[in-house]
């Protein structure tokens, strides 16, 4: 969340580590939930 907050102030430091791991966590964070979405569905039929 402090992250979040940091990169809302300061805009997005393209050339700092944490900031491309910032945006890996986000981008599997989103591959998870789309993928248990589909299981969920599977699940519900």
């Amino acid at each position: 969340m402090l992250e979040l907050i940091e990169i809302v102030r300061g805009g997005l430091p393209l050339n700092e580590l944490r900031t491309w791991l910032f945006i890996a966590t986000l981008v599997a964070s989103g591959i998870a939930g789309w993928n248990s979405l589909d299981l969920v569905q599977h699940l519900l039929k």
